[in-house]
């Protein structure tokens, strides 16, 4: 923790009640949940088999985009609580598939679904930003 990060919470102590604070940290909580939860919603797959070890195409896809949008818009702060996440994969693991959703983009495989999450992830977290 550096002097910046001690500020800020002592800024938040101060002026936020520990209610607030609790219903921001459920909030945060609820984010990768959420995210895991809309991809899951458009590929038709389910929490549990995004967090399988299951290799279907479908079922690997949506893993893949749902790693990518957890770390661009998610509260998990590196690879490997990603994987812990998703059913205790590696962050190695985690990294491939950053890598392949990348790859996706650059040659405009399921761009329009990424773009579409994307969208949907960012109007969650902007009415979840509103809440607080």
């Amino acid at each position: 923790m550096n002097y910046n990060d001690l500020r800020s919470a002592l800024y938040i102590i101060e002026n936020y009640s520990v209610t607030e604070i609790q219903r921001m940290m459920e909030l945060s909580k609820d984010i990768d949940s959420n995210i895991l939860e809309m991809v899951c919603r458009d590929f038709k797959v389910t929490p549990k088999q995004v967090k399988s070890k299951s290799r279907k195409g479908n079922i690997k896809i949506a893993r893949f985009i749902t790693i990518y949008l957890l770390r661009k818009y998610g509260e998990l702060p590196s690879l490997k609580e990603i994987g812990m996440f998703l059913g205790g994969r590696d962050h190695s693991t985690i990294l491939h598939s950053l890598r392949q959703v990348d790859n996706y983009i650059d040659t405009g495989f399921k761009v329009d679904a990424i773009n579409k999450l994307e969208e949907e992830v960012k109007y969650f977290l902007k009415t979840i930003k509103a809440e607080l």
